[in-house]
């Protein structure tokens, strides 16, 4: 009976060792799973970082790119709106340049019929004066035609030197 309680104490410890090199094994076999696994998980973790490091480049670069979009487009929003004001300044300056063209001409106008107006006082006035020998009737109509031919002068230098004055605002406007 101690014979085969040996024998059977020696074939449980022959399973038992059996069973021991196979745990061995499978542990051995799973360390080295685990470590492979690991290797690809380290070398993943490192392409992601390459991958992450060129992402935020990128996106940095885009960043930059989009604050020199946006610099851009300010720019050319204000000079949209400094064209505007150019514009409507240009329209102004011809618009008033167009009045005071119109006044100047209706001036010419009233200038030139009242020089010839005042010819035909002249001719009147020197027939008058031969007539009844009245010089000093003719120097008086000549002195007050003067005078107003004097008045009209002035107002259209003035007009001019107004034009002028308006012309140099706009310009220096358009500068500032």
């Amino acid at each position: 009976m101690l014979e085969r309680s040996i024998q059977r104490l020696q074939g449980e410890l022959s399973c038992a060792v059996k069973d021991g090199e196979t745990l061995r094994e499978e542990r051995d076999r799973i360390k080295r799973k685990m470590n492979s696994a690991v290797i690809l998980l380290k070398t993943q973790l490192s392409e992601i970082k390459v991958e992450l490091c060129m992402v935020n480049s990128a996106l940095q670069k885009q960043k930059e790119d989009n604050k020199e979009l946006m610099e851009s487009l300010a720019a050319l929003e204000h000079q949209q709106v400094t064209h505007r004001q150019i514009e409507q300044m240009l329209w102004d300056l011809t618009d008033s340049e167009n009045k005071l063209a119109y006044e100047k001409g209706k001036l010419q106008a009233r200038v030139q019929q009242m020089a010839t107006d005042l010819k035909t006082l002249k001719a009147e006035c020197t027939q008058h004066c031969q007539t009844q020998h009245c010089q000093h009737c003719a120097a008086e109509h000549l002195h007050t035609d003067a005078e107003r031919n004097q008045t009209l002068k002035e107002q259209l230098c003035a007009l001019q030197q107004h034009h002028r004055d308006m012309t140099a605002g706009y310009v220096r406007d358009s500068e500032a």
